[in-house]
């Protein structure tokens, strides 16, 4: 019984270790780490800019209402036939041959994170330089775009 229960410990860490590879993996990309600035009304007075890194997003904050925040984040898992709902209803399918490439994060909580999620979408071949941002709560609650500082 005690061998069971080493080896069932070793699977889980080793599973462990893999997802936590793949997630941090999945936002390596340089195309998406970096600065983007605010290209819309909405997204300049709340997020101004916003930084991205491996496993951290940052922000500006513009005014005492929407202050500066940093938090960590976990990319979540997303298979290829999935589908998402944008802020108007819009339903999309992740697809293999997609020119878009999309990451829906999970924010870590605290005090100055006020939505659950963010899904950000960026153009691979039409506009690398464009960011779309789609902010959750239960439901999608907010959109923004951002341009490549």
């Amino acid at each position: 019984m005690n061998n069971l229960k080493k080896t069932l410990w070793s699977l889980l860490v080793l599973f462990s270790l893999i997802s936590n590879a793949i997630a941090a993996e999945a936002i390596n990309e340089k195309t998406l780490q970096g600065a983007w600035e605010g290209g819309d009304h909405a997204s300049e007075s709340i997020y101004g800019v916003i930084i991205i890194s491996k496993n951290n997003i940052s922000w500006g904050g513009t005014n005492k209402y929407n202050p500066k925040c940093s938090t960590k984040f976990v990319v979540e898992k997303e298979a290829v036939g999935e589908s998402f709902k944008e802020i108007m209803g819009k339903v999309i399918t992740i697809d293999a041959d997609n020119s878009e490439k999309t990451y829906l994060l999970s924010l870590s909580p605290s005090k100055c994170v006020r939505i659950k999620k963010i899904r950000l979408t960026f153009r691979i071949k039409n506009d690398p330089d464009y960011l779309a941002m789609i902010e959750y709560l239960d439901k999608p609650v907010g959109y923004m775009h951002f341009h490549r500082r």
